[in-house]
């Protein structure tokens, strides 16, 4: 993460990822019959499935974003530091010019 820090994005979907760890855990634990019932349901697979697939598409989307933020600051980092550079070159410069001029 940026800043190693966690933004309420990535609570809200590690809730959520939470919420469904624990149902599923729920559902292996015997005698908790209402998730273990509605996993046994035909519709079941098709809920989880449709539930995975959106978490793989906003995990996709996170990705590129989250490299493409990385890649603009690494960017404006190595500008920042070329431009820095060439200013201490040109003062260089500016001061030996001057020192040159002063002699003649």
């Amino acid at each position: 993460m940026l800043k190693d820090e966690m933004r309420w994005r990535d609570w809200l979907w590690l809730g959520i990822a939470a919420v469904m760890g624990l149902g599923a855990l729920l559902a292996i634990v015997p005698g908790y019959g209402k998730i273990g019932e509605w996993m046994a349901k035909d519709a079941a697979p098709a809920w989880v499935q449709a539930i995975g697939s959106v978490l793989a598409i906003y995990t996709a989307v996170w990705t590129v974003s989250r490299e493409t933020k990385r890649r603009e600051k690494q960017e404006l980092r190595l500008a920042s530091l070329a431009a820095s550079a060439v200013h201490r070159k040109v003062t260089a410069l500016w001061a030996f010019s001057s020192k040159w001029t002063q002699l003649f």
